[in-house]
């Protein structure tokens, strides 16, 4: 089962794709106007009133909601980013091994390791059954890949022999027809080949398409390491994030119920983006989140929008933090933002809940950046 607040950050990276902003219309200008221009009496009555469908978090005042914890020094437990020797041999070993080369080997029988490339046919009481019969087959001798018996069958014997192989089919065998049957395969070897590791050299390094700059073992080494460390760096930086927001989470104060308005923008938010993940792995919106969130039919709605509540929470503790310390993104930083992640609004699409995003990332980043690392191994 994943943590609630897994999935609702999982969720709520994954609504920033322009197709799934919300296509509400932003408040008229009039309508502003005419608002502050009402009675001192008007504006405190509508403060203590709900807000309307639609809202964000500008429409509220976030302090009213909750108290964010004490982050003037918030201490984490995370170990610094280190990549190894070993680590950078142990991923250009996997390269090497990405590369291997096929050969074709003559003269000696079946061995462990080989590939072997055969036909055969498998019978069941002197009849052919189904799925068991091929022509040109590639097997590797260890894999597994076939019922106990059959790869060890084919070691010690040569290109051009023919073998007969009785074999058992487990008890369990998914095939019910087959399940715990005595058979026989017959099987004929039409050709052997191992795959060949290349080894590490300049000339290797030329040719290999995977740091492409590197014209020798010295850079390409020295590649491999950048490539690491800036994943290893990025993972770090997720995994401090993560923290940051939990230890908020965990430690702020909710004084009262979120707006219910935005919570249902949240809860619809998830629902559409829930809808799409499960198209896409084949499901419905009640089997995505039994399989990922635990939930049943009776209780996925009800699941779907506890996220929500929870991730309102998180962004409205941010939202307090932003007001507190001037960090509500300014439509530069919006642009910005939309620029660099590549993002195409269309114009009946607003910024606002662009905005609360942003300004999500400028209070994470603004508590990292203060945040003390403890000695994580202690």
């Amino acid at each position: 089962m994943i943590n609630s607040k897994k999935i609702a950050m999982l969720l709520t990276c994954a609504l920033l794709g322009a197709a799934v902003f919300a296509g509400c219309g932003k408040k008229d200008k009039a309508e502003e106007t005419a608002a502050a221009a009402e009675s001192t009496e008007a504006a405190e009555e509508t403060e203590q009133t709900e807000p309307a469908a639609g809202a964000y978090l500008a429409d509220v005042k976030a302090s009213d909601y909750v108290e964010p914890a004490d982050y003037s020094e918030i201490v984490l437990n995370l170990i610094e980013p280190e990549v190894t020797d070993d680590y950078v041999d142990y991923y250009i070993e996997l390269y090497l091994n990405e590369d291997k080369v096929s050969e074709e080997v003559t003269g000696r029988p079946v061995q462990e390791g080989d590939t072997v490339n055969i036909d055969y046919v498998g019978k069941k009481d002197g009849v052919a059954f189904d799925g068991g019969t091929a022509t040109g087959a590639s097997l590797t001798i260890g894999s597994g890949q076939f019922i106990d018996g059959f790869e060890d069958g084919l070691i010690g014997h040569e290109i051009g022999e023919t073998v007969e192989l009785p074999l058992t089919f487990p008890e369990g065998y998914f095939n019910a027809d087959l399940a715990g049957a005595d058979v026989i395969f017959t099987v004929t070897i039409n050709g052997i080949s191992v795959q060949t590791k290349p080894e590490l050299t300049d000339d290797w390094v030329k040719e290999q398409k995977y740091h492409e700059g590197a014209k020798n073992v010295e850079e390409f080494r020295a590649a491999v390491r950048e490539d690491l460390e800036k994943q290893a760096q990025e993972s770090y930086q997720s995994n401090l994030e993560e923290e940051v927001i939990a230890y908020l989470d965990e430690n702020s104060t909710k004084k009262k119920d979120m707006p219910a308005a935005i919570v249902d923008r949240f809860t619809e938010r998830f629902t559409n983006t829930i809808t799409q993940y499960a198209a896409m792995y084949g499901t419905d919106v009640p089997g995505f989140m039994e399989t990922y969130y635990g939930s049943t039919a009776e209780t996925y709605e009800d699941d779907i929008r506890g996220l929500a509540e929870d991730t309102v929470y998180q962004y409205m503790v941010c939202q307090a933090i932003a007001d507190k310390e001037n960090l509500n993104p300014s439509t530069d930083d919006v642009n910005a933002y939309i620029k660099e992640a590549g993002i195409n609004l269309t114009p009946d699409q607003n910024l606002d809940e662009l905005k609360e995003y942003v300004m999500v990332e400028k209070v994470i980043d603004f508590l990292s950046e203060r945040v003390k690392i403890a000695d994580a191994e202690n």
